[in-house]
């Protein structure tokens, strides 16, 4: 989630892959000015947090808008989101070949 300008993603576990695409979007985050921290948080600070999105090798970077029918950061795409989406299709697109 974004919270006060800062990435915020739990740390991994049982629950949380240690997957590709989550640790190339917490390095891009200080390419793009953000803090990132790694925490714990509850459902509550997600409906509050300005964007959340998802990753992972299929869905890639993945707005959401809704949590349990709840609007989330407005219910429209971030940002923020969108320069993460930008900056992880720049890096993984083949422009040659």
């Amino acid at each position: 989630m974004i919270r006060s300008g800062s990435l915020i993603t739990p740390p991994e576990s049982v629950h949380i892959l240690s997957g590709v695409t989550r640790r190339v979007v917490l390095e891009m985050a200080a390419k793009l000015g953000l803090k990132a921290r790694e925490s714990d948080f509850h459902l509550g600070e997600l409906l509050a947090a300005e964007e959340v999105f998802l990753t992972g090798t299929l869905t890639e970077i993945m707005p959401v808008v809704t949590i349990d029918d709840r609007p989330v950061g407005g219910g429209k795409p971030g940002k923020v989101t969108a320069r993460f989406l930008q900056a992880y299709l720049r890096l993984t697109r083949v422009r040659d070949f």
